[in-house]
């Protein structure tokens, strides 16, 4: 569980696969962690411009704030066997764990 991780940190806006994918007629991306934790941290919503120089000038207004989550193989794949989760119930109980400890908090 790794809900600190930020896509936003590791977005290179001068990547020169925006232009491309903009001319492929994609205008706005979803940005994500990767799937091997079980609560993979944070991403975004960006409207793609090649002429940000800033990942704070693509962020589109009004979305919400996005967790990665996963479930399925990936959260099992890269962890010793001996440690959670190795099942997917084993993925379920840790997300149930962490949402109940964060409601206590608020």
């Amino acid at each position: 569980v790794v809900p600190f991780l930020h896509a936003l940190d590791a977005f290179d806006t001068q990547d020169f696969a925006i232009e491309g994918t903009m001319r492929g007629g994609v205008t706005s991306v979803m940005v994500i962690p990767g799937s091997s934790n079980v609560m993979g941290g944070e991403g975004m919503m960006l409207k793609l411009d090649p002429d940000a120089l800033v990942v704070s000038e693509l962020l589109m207004s009004g979305s919400d704030r996005l967790v990665k989550m996963a479930c399925g193989e990936n959260p099992k794949k890269y962890k010793r066997k001996d440690m959670m989760p190795s099942t997917r119930m084993g993925s379920a109980w840790l997300m149930r764990k962490w949402f109940l400890r964060a409601s206590q908090q608020l």
